[in-house]
């Protein structure tokens, strides 16, 4: 990169061609630090669920796992695929 700097005059001397690649490293690091800390604060400000969530969240009670709610579905009596061929007929 030094040598490309002083070939092509952008730089007099290799001195400051390294000056300059401090100074770009200095300014990237500042942006870096700029952009987390934009992140960190859009992190706090988070918005609010809408009222709908807010109300699922709080009746919709104790998570559950999927094989609790398998077993508990498999106690519905009737099958859905049986209501939904009968619905089928009743069209035709």
């Amino acid at each position: 990169m030094i040598r490309h700097h002083l070939a092509h005059g952008c730089s007099p001397s290799p001195e400051s061609v390294i000056r300059k690649a401090l100074h770009a490293l200095d300014e990237q690091e500042a942006e870096a630090a700029q952009h987390e800390e934009a992140c960190m604060e859009t992190q706090k400000e988070a918005p609010q669920p809408s009222p709908l969530l807010q109300w699922l969240r709080d009746t919709s009670g104790p998570a559950t796992d999927l094989e609790a709610l398998r077993r508990r579905l498999a106690r519905i009596p009737d099958s859905l695929s049986d209501a939904m061929d009968e619905e089928r007929q009743d069209r035709f």
